[in-house]
């Protein structure tokens, strides 16, 4: 199996599994199951490690990348021979609420500052565009969870709104509603996006 947990903290994060495995429904025929569905609930901070290790692993090892849907993934992977898909649970549940949605299409280009929430749906992102202004990015597509990491350059193409967050004051944002959109404008591998 992989190092899920390689930091020296004391984590506080729970792990399951969900899908055919979790329900009992597994082949009963002594090979592998073909896909582990694991269900990581976490906080913002270890979810940030644990994403991290996975989106190395992808990076530093070709032989574990998995590529469906049109794209690469970034943790999604090979584990001998099934494939581990893991989905990640907020253990502080927030409320996000999009709000006044301009139906005029919009793109956001910029660095990433903070990507720990990129592995649940909705995605959220802080990006820091050319004039330094750091906006928030909403993106609803489950097949683009955890592709990206702090210091990626990205694009979001959607529509400007305001968010809340848990109630919060609401801030200007963009929100991208594509299924799998095209976020990075640099490839952690060649090949990324097929």
């Amino acid at each position: 199996m992989i190092d899920l947990v390689p930091w020296d903290a004391t984590p506080n994060f729970e792990f399951g599994l969900t899908g055919s495995v979790g329900l009992g429904l597994a082949r009963n025929d002594g090979r592998a199951p073909h896909d582990w569905d694991l269900v990581i609930s976490s906080g913002l901070n270890d979810r940030s490690n644990i994403l991290a290790a996975l989106q190395a692993r992808c990076i530093d090892d070709p032989r574990v990348r998995v590529s469906e849907y049109g794209k690469g993934w970034l943790i999604r992977q090979w584990v001998e021979e099934s494939l581990l898909c893991p989905f990640f649970r907020d253990l502080t549940p927030t409320v996000t609420e999009l709000q006044n949605i301009n139906p005029a299409m919009t793109s956001l280009e910029g660095v990433v500052v903070e990507a720990g929430n990129s592995a649940i749906v909705p995605i959220r992102l802080r990006v820091r565009d050319a004039k330094g202004q750091e906006v928030d990015a909403v993106v609803l597509g489950l097949r683009s969870r955890g592709d990206v990491r702090v210091g990626d350059l990205v694009r979001v193409d959607g529509h400007w709104c305001e968010l809340s967050v848990n109630g919060s004051e609401p801030i200007g944002a963009i929100v991208s509603t594509a299924d799998a959109p095209r976020l990075l404008l640099a490839e952690p591998w060649t090949g990324f996006y097929a």
